[in-house]
């Protein structure tokens, strides 16, 4: 039997890879634009101890350098700034109103991804990595 752990460990490395190398740069400030290594992935819900189903939804996820995504959203996060990282992320086609919507209405659902789910994500993120980065598939 598959280790989950090792499998949800690279799959969170692969979903993180993806939305750093679509996004190019920091979506709040601009900034640290190609480089990815300087980029740390943010999600709008966070559903890590309740649900997997957006922990690893593209659209549930943007690029930001360490000071606007700790710093800024992590540690003085305001209405005005989530509001503009929102606006940002929508201006930037990475997500719509709708679908933060149903990903805010929806994360509140316990769901646990099976093995072969998480294994078909890793094979989904693989393929997006090696072919077109900016083909969106929900």
């Amino acid at each position: 039997m598959k280790d989950r752990r090792k499998l949800l460990k690279e799959l969170d490395e692969l979903c993180s890879l993806y939305v750093r190398k679509r996004d190019n740069k920091c979506i709040l400030c601009g900034g640290h634009i190609g480089e990815t290594s300087k980029l740390q992935s943010h999600h709008w819900i966070v559903s890590r101890a309740r649900s997997t189903k957006y922990r690893f939804d593209e659209r549930n996820c943007v690029s930001l350098c360490y000071a606007c995504h700790i710093l800024k959203i992590h540690h003085n996060p305001t209405i005005a700034l989530l509001d503009e990282l929102r606006e940002r992320a929508i201006l930037n086609k990475i997500v719509t109103p709708e679908e933060i919507e149903e990903i805010k209405l929806s994360s509140n659902i316990p769901y646990k991804m099976t093995i072969t789910e998480i294994e078909d994500k890793i094979n989904y993120f693989k393929g997006k990595l090696n072919g077109n980065l900016f083909e969106k598939n929900v």
